[in-house]
């Protein structure tokens, strides 16, 4: 992943080996690294700070980090909520706080007031419930009190921010026909996978739930190079 940093002709990127790179962008040069940013978890979602100096990364384990971008200091953790993969990051520095969202599927909001706290735990008590009903894909800031998420069903919810009640549904979420066909066919396979343990003696297995080709379910990694 990419992330453009037009004021300085740089660009930042992330990848699965959790390094993060700095890139010149006229003369095509590392200008700095970030190694093990996330120890050995894929970097999932990136974004700046209003001011520019703070770079805010999301893993695939639920950890975020925030970062000085001039030095690579390692500014905060944030404590996730959940092992569940961060999709989104909205820093609201006016509000003194920062909104991820992800796999968990819910809103989690981390107190930005103190720049001296180094550990930061979240705070998943949001006003307006867990309205998405599968994983939340991003997020977006429409100043100065909106905010909108999306889920991989389908589902756009637009949020008050003062409130954080909801403001406007733009749409429900509705599961697709090719989920369903995957979740049919998944089903099938568990109920004979029961009955065949249940003949052989053995105690069938529950299946863990998982969205279909996903790349990040647990314990998986990707081949390097």
């Amino acid at each position: 992943m990419s992330l453009p940093k037009a004021i300085s002709n740089q660009v930042v990127t992330g990848c699965d080996s959790s390094h993060v790179a700095v890139w010149e962008l006229e003369s095509g040069n590392k200008s700095i690294v970030f190694s093990n940013a996330h120890g050995n978890e894929e970097i999932t979602c990136m974004v700046f700070d209003e001011s520019w100096r703070r770079l805010i990364t999301g893993a695939r384990n639920g950890t975020i980090k925030v970062w000085n971008f001039q030095n690579g200091h390692n500014l905060h953790k944030l404590e996730p909520e959940e092992e569940a993969e961060v999709t989104g990051i909205l820093p609201l520095v006016d509000m003194k706080m920062i909104v991820a969202v992800g796999w968990s599927r819910k809103i989690t909001v981390y107190d930005d007031s103190d720049p001296d706290n180094t550990y930061i735990a979240p705070n998943s008590h949001w006003k307006g419930g867990q309205i998405h009903k599968d994983d939340i894909l991003t997020l977006d800031h429409c100043h100065p009190h909106f905010m909108a998420t999306a889920g991989y069903d389908g589902e756009l919810c637009v949020w008050n921010l003062e409130t954080e009640k909801i403001y406007l549904r733009l749409r429900q979420g509705q599961p697709s026909d090719i989920s369903k066909a995957i979740e049919f066919l998944t089903s099938q396979t568990s109920n004979l996978s029961s009955i065949q343990s249940t003949q052989n003696g053995h105690p069938p297995r529950s299946r863990p739930n998982s969205r279909p080709n996903s790349r990040h379910r647990r314990g998986h990694r990707l081949p390097q190079g």
